[in-house]
């Protein structure tokens, strides 16, 4: 599919004032449905994350999540995480 081929998961997404539309992949939603807080997930370089926020949010286009991976806390894209 096409978001594989971009290897990305954000088709599109638009506003209008404060409000936020995004628009993803069913597959890429899945993976985002588990990236809530308290779940641990693998980077694409083996490395174990721990997921601080809530829930995935859009920073400069991409989607985002706040993770602790070893003992540093950073955002991360959503598509630093493996699939599973």
């Amino acid at each position: 599919n096409v978001t594989q081929l971009m290897n990305t998961g954000l088709v599109y997404y638009q506003h209008s004032g404060k409000k936020v539309s995004i628009f993803t992949s069913v597959d890429f939603k899945k993976r985002l449905d588990k990236l809530i807080a308290g779940a641990k997930v693998m980077t694409r370089d083996g490395r174990v994350a721990i997921i601080e926020s809530e829930k995935p949010y859009l920073v400069c286009g991409s989607l985002t999540v706040r993770a602790t991976v070893g003992i540093e806390t950073d955002v991360y894209d959503c598509s630093f995480f493996k699939e599973d």
